[in-house]
């Protein structure tokens, strides 16, 4: 659930933030530049996800049960509604909003596609796998995700889930990781998300031009002392 619940979190921001820029009917350099950012950051979160799911859950979940196979098939027309969204984003040029009405309808279909998805996998997959398997037999596989997963996918669970405070109380002890891991890594994952993907879409939001600095891997290693 909360992955899902960061991706939900994530297609109401992005969609506030292009509606916002549709509305102003200008597209400064730097909304085009925040705009593949958070392109960037939610696709990567997406394909993330989706790998999950292929490679890890879905062949674990299939040694006991048979999942419905209508959700592979809304990954790939997921995926074709992210190509298309793709493409016009690269066609963005600062100082000309015209694909910015195009840009809104194609994100909203891929919304709309999304969400009932993420709704169908958690009444079929997520029910059947607490039905036929126990939260010890699931956590290696959570914790195999946590591991391999992008800054940027973590990064947004923590966000969406409400932070620190949830990550380290609730998320950490009921998968068996150990609290100092928030000091070394998730910590670090949360803050590449806040300076990339939440910079830019609040940005796009109030129409001010976000803070250009990143954190790079080195910050996301030491950020236990912050």
């Amino acid at each position: 659930m909360h992955a899902h619940n960061a991706i939900r979190g994530e297609l109401a921001d992005i969609k506030m933030a292009l509606k916002k820029c549709e509305e102003r009917e200008d597209l400064p350099e730097w909304a085009v530049v925040a705009i593949q950012q958070v392109w960037k950051d939610h696709s990567e979160h997406v394909h993330a996800h989706h790998e999950n799911e292929d490679e890890l859950f879905v062949p674990f979940l299939e040694t006991r049960i048979k999942l419905p196979e209508k959700l592979e098939m809304d990954h790939k027309e997921i995926i074709q509604d992210m190509s298309e969204i793709d493409g016009i984003i690269k066609g963005l040029k600062p100082g000309d909003a015209s694909m910015m009405k195009s840009l809104v309808e194609s994100f909203t279909k891929y919304e709309v596609r999304m969400l009932p998805h993420l709704t169908e996998e958690e009444g079929s997959g997520l029910v059947l796998m607490r039905a036929y398997f126990t939260p010890k037999e699931i956590a290696p596989i959570v914790q195999k995700i946590v591991a391999k997963g992008p800054p940027v996918e973590m990064g947004s669970i923590i966000h969406y889930m409400g932070g620190k405070k949830q990550m380290m109380e609730g998320f950490m002890p009921q998968e068996g990781i150990p609290f100092f891991v928030w000091y070394l890594e998730f910590s670090g994952r949360l803050k590449y998300f806040e300076n990339n993907f939440l910079k830019c879409v609040e940005a796009l939001k109030t129409g001010e031009a976000p803070n250009t600095e990143k954190i790079g891997w080195f910050a996301w290693f030491v950020s236990f002392i912050w």
